[in-house]
């Protein structure tokens, strides 16, 4: 996913007069469909287990409570950023857990935002997608995508997007956090999609539905 130089600078410049514009810059074009989620942490507090704290969640109708994100090994919790998780000597992880859908589609397309400060002499940040109680589930990382946000204080986005499938009703994702990194914002959404045949489908009878409408009136 190629950012333009432009774009970029756009992004820096917005960032620079408010740092919470960085979590969500580059939101999906399915979010808000059918079978989507949708769930943003801002870390305002050292709440932990988390729920979103962000705007609303969407969540789906997998019964098992709403999205929760754990923070695990040597993490704590710092107002920098309006509130951000640190990785002390050891490092750290952060499971995110986001009930899905239960339905028989056959993909799930996800996408992960992340703001992130990075010290200079360490790693960057690994995110795993690791849920798969079939033990067959194919997952795959489309692309990753790193902008700078502030460069002199190492503040940067990162946007990563998935192919999960057959397609699971929960997802678990595990950020692995190198020490010395903040974790201050990310934004999880999610889309179970359906076959070829439900989408032609379904598109017919939008259009169908459209023209009934408009001879009606």
């Amino acid at each position: 996913m190629q950012r333009s130089f432009a774009t970029c600078l756009f992004v820096m410049l917005a960032v620079s007069a408010d740092v919470a514009l960085g979590d969500d810059l580059f939101p999906p074009p399915w979010r808000g469909l059918p079978f989507t989620t949708y769930s943003e942490w801002d870390f305002l507090t050292p709440t932990n287990p988390a729920p979103p704290d962000g705007g609303l969640p969407i969540v789906g109708d997998g019964g098992g409570g709403g999205p929760l994100a754990n923070m695990l090994g040597n993490l704590f919790w710092d107002p920098v950023f309006n509130g951000s998780w640190i990785s002390g000597f050891g490092g750290g992880q952060m499971h995110f857990e986001i009930p899905n859908w239960i339905d028989n589609r056959p993909l799930k397309r996800m996408q992960v935002q992340i703001t992130y400060q990075q010290h200079p002499l360490f790693d960057g940040i690994n995110v795993v997608v690791a849920n798969d109680p079939t033990g067959i589930a194919g997952i795959f990382e489309d692309s990753e995508s790193d902008i700078p946000l502030d460069p002199l204080n190492g503040l940067f986005h990162r946007t990563e997007q998935w192919r999960i499938f057959p397609n699971p009703d929960n997802e678990l994702l595990i950020m692995n956090v190198p020490v010395d990194m903040a974790i201050t914002q990310v934004v999880v959404d999610t889309w179970s999609i359906p076959e070829p045949t439900s989408l032609l489908l379904g598109a017919l009878a939008s259009v169908g539905l459209l023209l009934w409408r408009r001879v009606l009136s």
